[in-house]
């Protein structure tokens, strides 16, 4: 008899997936500019396989970023994922080979993948 997928959702296809980004640009004393961004990433819940088994759930990711410029010079701060969210971005199904003999596989393993921790950076640009 074979396996029905009826009914069942792609695997490890999000039900939605949103991006949103802005930047807001002002000028300073000097000749410098500055500019703050933002980018706002929602992506929805998926499942791990075909039969649906596992799934992921829905997370939100924010990155800002503040930059300053200068003819050939720029300096920027920046934040990922400034809420921290640790929610998993991906989940897969492996089988338990740590407690099992290699001639059975029934038994299951699940590895799942969190978000890039909240990270802080500054980069620095010049152009010569």
């Amino acid at each position: 008899e074979a396996v029905a997928f009826h009914g069942n959702t792609l695997a490890r296809v999000p039900d939605l997936t949103v991006s949103a980004n802005a930047t807001y640009r002002m000028g300073l004393r000097k000749g410098w500019a500055s500019y703050v961004r933002g980018d706002l990433t929602y992506v929805g819940k998926s499942w791990e396989t075909e039969f649906n088994f596992t799934q992921t759930d829905p997370y939100t990711r924010l990155d800002l970023r503040v930059g300053f410029e200068k003819a050939d010079t720029s300096l920027e701060f920046f934040v990922r994922n400034l809420a921290n969210d640790q929610s998993w971005t991906s989940v897969a199904r492996s089988p338990n080979l740590g407690l099992t003999p290699l001639t059975n596989f029934s038994t299951m393993g699940a590895i799942a993948t969190p978000q890039e921790a909240r990270t802080y950076g500054m980069r620095v640009r010049y152009t010569f």
